[in-house]
C-alpha cells in the first residue's frame, strides 16, 4: 500500500539581514525550509489536483494532519478509504477507513509514511533566482467545523473573501478571520525535483519528458513572524501518450501540490493519540 509523501506548507525564521537590508529571496526560502523543523508542532494540509484541461484523468486528494518534531506526525487522508497514518521516525502505524486494527509498517520504507517536508528539503538546492513577487494576505477561518485558509481577493470593513484551495472564492465576516501580511517568493526549480511527488500521484515519472517540462514554486512567507503559510508547487509537462484517454493527445500535464500550514507551536494532540497506536510506535 501506498501513502503520499506529502507539503508543503513550510515554516521559517527569516534570518535577520545587516544594516537594514531585508534577506534576498533564496536566503528566505532556504531560511525557511530549514526552520521547519525549529518548530514545536504544527498542523498541515497536503492536496494533490490534476486539473480537467489535462488529458489524463482529473483527480484531487487530501491530507491532513499534523506534525510535532523532531519526527512524530498523524495524517488522515481526505476521500477514498479514508487512510490514517501515525509515525514516529522510519516507523508508520496505519488503517483504513472503518477498520479498528492498526498495523506497523516498514520501518525502512519511507513510501510508508506521510513527509510533507521531504520534498521541500529537495526544492531548498535550487534556490537561486528565486525573486519577490508583490505582497498578498493570507487568510484562516472556520467552514463547515474545519479550520480553513487562503489568499485574499478582496475586502470590506465586514466582510473579507479568500480564495480556497480549490480554488473558490467564499466570502467570511471580517471579524472570524485571521489575517497575516505576506510576500510572495517565487523561484523555479529543476522540473525533476517534484519526481517523488508525482510517484505518489501514481503518475509515472518515466512518461515525462523532464528537458520539456517547468516547475514553478510560490510561497506565502508572513511578513511579521517570518512563518510560511502556503506553499504551491506548479509542473507544466510534456508526457509521452501512455494513460491518456482515447482520442486525445494528453501530450500535456498540469499537476500541482498545495502546502499550507497553521497553528504554529500549538497543542497538535500528542496526548490524544490512541493507547494501541502509541504502543505500537514505542511513545510511552
Amino acid at each position: 500500500m501506498r501513502f503520499i509523501p506529502g507539503l508543503l506548507l513550510l515554516a521559517c525564521l527569516v534570518a535577520v539581514p545587516a544594516c537594514g537590508e531585508e534577506p534576498a529571496p533564496g536566503a528566505t526560502l532556504e531560511n525557511a525550509i530549514d526552520a521547519l523543523e525549529k518548530q514545536d508542532g504544527f498542523h498541515i494540509e497536503l492536496t494533490a489536483e490534476m486539473p480537467n484541461e489535462s488529458g489524463m484523468d482529473p483527480f484531487y486528494y487530501a491530507w491532513k494532519g499534523w506534525m510535532h518534531n523532531p519526527d512524530v506526525s498523524y495524517f488522515k487522508m481526505e476521500g477514498g478509504p479514508g487512510t490514517e497514518v501515525y509515525s514516529k521516525g522510519r516507523t508508520a502505524v496505519a488503517r483504513e477507513g472503518r477498520r479498528k486494527n492498526w498495523r506497523v509498517e516498514d520501518a525502512g520504507d519511507d513510501s510508508k509514511r506521510v513527509d510533507p517536508l521531504k520534498h521541500l528539503r529537495e526544492f531548498k538546492k535550487h534556490t537561486t533566482g528565486a525573486t519577490f513577487l508583490s505582497e498578498a494576505i493570507v487568510g484562516e477561518a472556520q467552514k463547515n467545523g474545519e479550520r480553513v485558509r487562503g489568499v485574499v481577493v478582496s475586502e470590506t470593513p465586514e466582510t473579507v473573501v479568500m480564495r480556497l484551495a480549490q480554488g473558490d472564492d467564499v466570502t467570511f465576516p471580517r471579524a472570524d478571520v485571521t489575517l497575516s501580511a505576506c510576500r510572495v517568493v517565487e523561484s523555479a526549480p529543476p522540473a525533476d525535483s517534484v519526481r517523488g511527488l508525482l510517484d505518489a500521484m501514481s503518475i509515472d515519472e518515466k512518461d515525462i519528458v523532464w528537458e520539456r517540462s517547468k516547475l514553478s514554486l510560490h510561497v506565502w512567507v508572513g511578513k511579521t513572524d517570518g512563518l510560511i503559510r502556503k506553499a504551491l508547487a506548479s509542473l507544466d509537462a510534456e508526457v509521452n501518450t501512455p494513460g491518456a484517454k482515447p482520442g486525445t493527445l494528453a501530450d500535456r500535464i498540469k499537476p500541482k501540490a498545495t502546502f499550507e500550514i497553521t497553528d504554529y507551536n500549538k497543542d497538535v494532540g500528542l496526548d490524544r493519540i490512541p493507547a494501541d497506536v502509541r504502543a505500537l510506535l514505542k511513545l510511552d
